[in-house]
Formats: C-alpha cells, structure tokens, sequence
C-alpha cells in the first residue's frame, strides 16, 4: 500500500476521507471531512476550499454527469457543482437547495440521483422529481444508491431496499428474522448478484431467474459485519 496523508501530502487538506471519484479525465478527486476537496492530476495535488467558492469543508459523496460536470455533495450547505472551473452552489430555484445529501449517482441516461434523508431526488434534463414513500420508497430517509447490469436502480433506505426498474419501485424482500433495516452500502458483483451491507449483517440477492423475480438467497455474514 502506499499512503497518502497530511504527513506526505500537505495539499491534501484533511486525513479523514469520506468520498472518492475518477472522472472522465483520469483525474481523481478526493473528498475530506473537514478539509475541502482534493484533486490529483497529472501526479499534483490541488485542494479547493472556500477561495474558490466550495464553502462546506466537508464532503459527503461526488458524482460526474456526461457533460463533465461534478457534483459535489456537502454536510452542511447541500449540493454544489464544478465546471469550468468555478464552483456554484445549488440555488433554490433548483429544488435541489437545502437538502441534507447522503448519496450521489448518475445513471446512464445521464439522469442524476440525490439520495437524502428526506426523499430521493431526480435530476432529468434539469427538472427535478422527488420521490417518497407515497411513491413506492420503503422509507424517504436514503443512504446507498447502486446499478446492475441492467442499469436499473437499487435504492437503500433506513426500512430496506428497493429496485427501481421499468419506472417504478419494487419492494426486494428480505427473510424478516434478519432484521434488514438500515442499509448503509450496496455493490453488484460480475454475476449480478447485489451484495447489501445493512446494520446486522452482509447478505446477497442473486440475480432473478428467467421470471426476473429477485430474491434473498444468501444468509447474513453475522450480526457485527
């Protein structure tokens, strides 16, 4: 391993990291809690900060649209972007002010998803839709957002998951002595398979059989995963 940290790399503007993103560059871009947004390219380190219009220290989750323009999701004063080379803070007018982000992901229609602890955010050609639990969601508090190979769209919340596909939500159901609440992470593997790591464990929903239903198939790793 070699490590990148204050003690090496002092344009790196805080050790705690909590997001990361290669963009379509190459150039990765590194997230801190407490010390801005670093950007390394081309083997130099640049930090970003409140000189450059980012005034949330602290990163929550960063995504790139095709267009090039990244998202950056903060603790404290919601969405801002990057694009040729000004930072911008999301506005009110957007529908997008305001909100208390968890989760970034851009689909492959180009559609941005914000996932908060208030809803589930669409960004469509730059109309904004919130979808909630009258929607189909299990819970509006959003923590993990992922695709399969399909480009569908898993949704974890504090009550559970959800599929989004076809335009609508589906319900994935989970064996109810595993107690699957909280989801904190999801990840497809190269079979497809969705991997869920949620308060009391790790478990796995293969892919559907040749009906397309999707179901739990795997036990949880153990209640302190």
């Amino acid at each position: 391993f070699e490590v990148f940290d204050r003690s090496n790399t002092r344009a790196l503007g805080h050790n705690h990291i909590s997001a990361l993103l290669e963009d379509g560059s190459g150039a990765l871009w590194v997230g801190t809690a407490g010390g801005g947004l670093t950007r390394l390219a081309s083997g130099v380190f640049t930090t970003f900060g409140s000189e450059e219009g980012l005034t949330d220290s602290s990163i929550v989750a960063l995504a790139q649209d095709r267009r090039g323009t990244l998202w950056i999701a903060t603790a404290g004063q919601g969405l801002f972007t990057f694009a040729g080379g000004r930072f911008r803070a999301v506005t009110s007018g957007s529908g997008l002010s305001g909100l208390t982000v968890r989760t970034l992901f851009v689909d492959r229609g180009d559609d941005l998803w914000v996932g908060t602890r208030d809803g589930l955010y669409r960004v469509h050609q730059d109309v904004v839709t919130r979808f909630s639990v009258a929607d189909g969601l299990p819970s509006a508090s959003i923590r993990a957002l992922a695709p399969d190979a399909r480009g569908d769209l898993w949704i974890g919340t504090d009550a559970g998951v959800t599929l989004r596909a076809g335009g609508t939500f589906q319900a994935v159901q989970f064996p109810l002595s595993e107690g699957l609440l909280r989801v904190t992470s999801l990840l497809a593997d190269r079979h497809n398979n969705m991997w869920v790591a949620a308060h009391g464990g790790v478990f796995r929903v293969r892919d559907g059989d040749d009906t397309g239903r999707r179901e739990p198939a795997g036990v949880g790793l153990g209640p302190h995963v």
